[in-house]
Parts: C-alpha cells; sequence; structure tokens
C-alpha cells in the first residue's frame, strides 16, 4: 500500500484512518532515536587496566572473574541457538558483575548499557542468563564457614579492631 497521501489520484478517496492504522501496526518505532554506543571500553580499555582499576569496574579481582567465568562459561544460558549467535559468556559476566556491584544512578540499566555499548535488553538478558549459571555453580563456590573458621573470624576481628565482633 502506498502511505504517501501526496499521491493519489483526485478521484481515488483516501481512507485516511485506515492508511494510518495500517503504517502504525506495520512499524515497531514510529521514531526511535539512534543511541550512541561504543565496544571500545570492553575491547580495549578494560584489557588495558591494571588489576586495582580492573577490579574496580568488573567488581572482582582477574583472577577470580576468571575462575567464576571458567564455572560458568559451558552452562547452556551461554549456548542457546536461536537465530542470532550468543555474545561471548566474558562479556555477559562483565556487564552482570559490573550491574550487581553498581548502585544509585550507576545501577541504572541505561548506565550501563552505553558504558559496555550494548543495548538495555541485553543488559537484561546477561543478568538473567548469569544467575542462572550462577546458580548452578553455587554449592561448588558458596561455602559458610564452619565453627571452627567463625572462630578463627572473631579471633583476627578482635585482634586487628580491637573489640570483639559477634
Amino acid at each position: 500500500m502506498n502511505l504517501d497521501l501526496g499521491e493519489h489520484d483526485d478521484d481515488d478517496e483516501v481512507d485516511v484512518p485506515a492508511v494510518l492504522l495500517q503504517f502504525v501496526t506495520a512499524t515497531r518505532y514510529l521514531q526511535r532515536p539512534e543511541v550512541p554506543k561504543s565496544k571500545h571500553f570492553v575491547e580495549y580499555l578494560l584489557p588495558a587496566l591494571d588489576d586495582e582499576r580492573f577490579k574496580e569496574e568488573v567488581r572482582m579481582s582477574r583472577e577470580l572473574f576468571e575462575m567464576v567465568l571458567s564455572k560458568i562459561v559451558g552452562h547452556k544460558a551461554f549456548n542457546l541457538h536461536g537465530k542470532t549467535p550468543q555474545a561471548d559468556p566474558r562479556l555477559q559476566l562483565m556487564i552482570c558483575a559490573y550491574s550487581f556491584g553498581s548502585s544509585g544512578s550507576s545501577a541504572s540499566v541505561e548506565n550501563i548499557a552505553g558504558r559496555f555499548g550494548v543495548s538495555e535488553g541485553f543488559v537484561l538478558l546477561c543478568t538473567t542468563r548469569c544467575i542462572e549459571a550462577l546458580l548452578s555453580v553455587e554449592g561448588s563456590v558458596v561455602n559458610w564457614p564452619d565453627k571452627e573458621e567463625r572462630t578463627t573470624m572473631v579471633l583476627i576481628g578482635t585482634n586487628s579492631l580491637g573489640f570483639r565482633i559477634s
């Protein structure tokens, strides 16, 4: 259907509401502004950061990040075979870890998306996928201290802080 209302014969009667309805239903967004994004932060800046700055950005040390990644990289959440190929699990974990360690305005989905050069929807997908993968390995990486370990922790706190921690 020709949506240009200026191109019609005078004899033809144009059903403007029908044309507009067809246009609106055929178009997901009437006007969607482009949001500039850059992957330079992830591809060039993050790998070049020293260990302390890496920890500030990703909210964990490189060593711990690599250990967590190695435990979840093969999880089915990162290996779905859809129309588009999955993003690198490394990127997804970086986004998720940054999100978990953020608060206030830096925790907004829009801010995280802009920082990592991805869409807001992708930030939410990464978080969901990572949570699913992390929960699957929870028992092997999360453990609570036993009585002896708790006693040691109390002693360390007492000695270093000068008062008893209960």
